[in-house]
């Protein structure tokens, strides 16, 4: 080996001897270049930013911090505390459009059966009287509309059989999703039998109290009942009354033609209907209802008609109870039934009360005005 090859190999051991240290080893200038270099570069490396004096069994392995971790966990719940909201007010919004568009189908209806008859349907009628037949003078107003929004089919079916809408049938237990609003999810059972079928809409009977009887004796009374007298009220539509464009003299873009009513979700909910046994129309006083209200339930204390049947329920039944509400009391207020809770008497789902509009929406309740839109 010449001496200049001599120096450089020097020159580089002492290098690697200086670099490539670790304890207990010096490497040999005898040793290959390309081993020395490779094994100084390795030992050279700490693994996981650790000394490499430090023995591997008592090493940190670097991890996520702590409080970044924290952090980030922390935003991501504050970005779906603010989103939450907004679904919610989606949700509801589409659902109150939804409401909207049933009640416009439901007018549009209305004036379509005007222009064919010359009148708005009755709220309760059709054939039989209360004592016997047909329909026992009780078919829904909303039946003589049902041509007016696509159902004929089921309307033939209903007129041919000539039977009671609360029977347990396949007509009467037909489900109509225009009658229901989205937002209306009350689900307590009515008690008694006949049909369930969901109703979230009721006609407008004005500032009066509402009644499907003209006397309590006339459900025993064959005479009595032979003569299916009308009920008019201060409202569109009653019991065997059918209205006229020309009686609206208040105007119609004046006039409410129906409304919401929300089905109960419990005992003492909104949509469920006190009664006072010993009342009478004659000297009821609206305040009394108030007087029971507690938001939007009634106190616990509150007598509740529980017989038979419920709000929210039998659709082809134009009894009042099923079928109207009136405007004695604002939205959402407390509804009563005015006298005892047996129907036989001429109480119960026949007898008088005031039938508040309640709703389910934030803000109040959607009604449907006469006007043609």
């Amino acid at each position: 080996m010449n001496s200049t090859s001599q120096a450089i190999s020097d020159n580089v051991c002492r290098s690697r001897l200086t670099i490539g240290r670790r304890p207990g080893r010096l490497f040999s200038h005898q040793e290959p270049l390309q081993v020395a270099l490779a094994e100084s570069i390795t030992d050279e490396i700490p693994l996981n930013g650790d000394s490499p004096d430090v023995p591997k069994n008592q090493r940190q392995i670097r991890g996520f911090p702590l409080i970044e971790l924290l952090g980030v966990i922390a935003i991501i719940v504050l970005l779906i505390a603010l989103l939450l909201p907004a679904v919610h007010q989606a949700g509801e919004a589409a659902r109150k459009t939804m409401c909207r568009n049933n009640l416009k189908q439901l007018g549009l209806a209305l004036h379509n059966y005007h222009d064919v008859y010359g009148m708005f349907p009755a709220r309760q009628g059709r054939s039989g009287t209360l004592f016997e037949g047909g329909h026992r003078f009780r078919m829904s107003g909303l039946v003589a509309l049902l041509p007016y929004f696509e159902q004929a089919a089921l309307y033939d079916q209903i007129v041919q059989a000539q039977d009671i809408p609360w029977l347990d049938t396949a007509w009467w237990n037909q489900t109509l999703p225009i009658l229901m609003c989205p937002s209306d999810s009350g689900n307590r059972p009515p008690a008694g039998d006949g049909s369930r079928r969901l109703l979230s809409y009721a006609f407008c009977g004005g500032d009066t109290y509402l009644d499907s009887t003209v006397s309590p004796n006339e459900r025993t009374d064959p005479v009595l009942a032979a003569k299916n007298r009308p009920m008019p009220n201060r409202g569109m539509l009653g019991r065997g009354s059918c209205t006229h464009m020309r009686d609206i003299t208040d105007g119609t873009s004046n006039t409410i033609a129906m409304g919401e009513r929300a089905r109960p979700s419990h005992l003492y909910n909104k949509g469920m209907v006190a009664v006072d046994a010993d009342g009478d129309p004659v000297t009821f006083v609206p305040s009394t209802c108030s007087a029971t209200g507690a938001g939007s339930q009634y106190q616990p204390s509150t007598p509740m008609f529980d017989f038979s049947t419920s709000r929210g329920y039998r659709w082809g039944d134009g009894a009042a109870l099923f079928q109207a509400f009136n405007t004695i009391l604002p939205p959402n207020s407390a509804s009563y039934l005015i006298g005892g809770s047996i129907w036989p008497s001429g109480g119960g789902h026949f007898g008088p009360g005031i039938w508040s509009a309640t709703s389910e929406h934030p803000g109040g309740v959607i009604v449907l005005m006469a006007l043609r839109s």
